[in-house]
């Protein structure tokens, strides 16, 4: 396990709590976002852990954090808009610690806020895991050098393989392919951290 301290950011006037793995200035860092407030989704989710523990063995600092309305942050669900700042804020939160460089890393409705701040803001190459195209609307043709790698579930109804590599043709982004997996990971949770571990120490070490 990593060592997290609890921290509180603003975005705009809402209070947002994150949990915060510090590896000094100067680094990279990581900031991650869950899935879908109405169905669970909260930092402490098993795939967010995961990707945090995944991405700081790389050396890279990261900020796990709930959405607005999620644990301890304050305000509601706000259909993607108000999470998109979130995230933001979240990103502006690193730099503050003195991060010189911000990885999004998007956990299936996680994935599609990622997307959309992406369109918005310049970041390090993104992680997407589970982004479920086949549940929101995604724009892969605006990400070409935005996203650095999509790993998905060979039995993800919500992420279907075919569909997704068509998409990071877009992107012109990697596409990997967990076998035997569902939307969740569950069981296959070794996997992907490593295969998201090695991939962060090629692109961010």
């Amino acid at each position: 396990m990593i060592s997290e301290n609890p921290v509180v950011f603003g975005s705009g006037t809402t209070r947002i709590e994150g949990l915060f793995h510090s590896v000094g200035a100067g680094a990279r860092g990581a900031v991650i976002c869950h899935p879908h407030p109405l169905w669970g989704g909260e930092m402490r989710n098993s795939v967010v852990e995961t990707l945090a523990e995944a991405l700081s063995s790389a050396g890279l600092a990261t900020l796990r954090f709930n959405f607005r309305g999620v644990g301890l942050s304050e305000g509601e669900f706000d259909a993607g808009r108000g999470e998109q700042e979130d995230l933001i804020a979240a990103s502006q939160y690193l730099t503050q610690q003195g991060i010189s460089g911000v990885v999004p890393a998007g956990y299936s409705f996680g994935a599609w806020i990622t997307c959309a701040v992406l369109a918005r803001r310049d970041f390090l190459p993104a992680v997407l895991v589970a982004p479920p195209i086949a549940y929101f609307p995604f724009d892969f043709s605006h990400l070409i050098g935005k996203v650095g790698i999509i790993i998905c579930g060979e039995r993800d109804p919500f992420c279907p393989t075919a569909e997704l590599r068509a998409a990071a043709v877009q992107a012109a982004c990697p596409v990997e392919v967990i076998g035997a997996a569902d939307h969740s990971f569950r069981g296959k949770e070794a996997e992907l951290a490593t295969l998201l571990a090695a991939f962060a120490a090629d692109m961010y070490g």
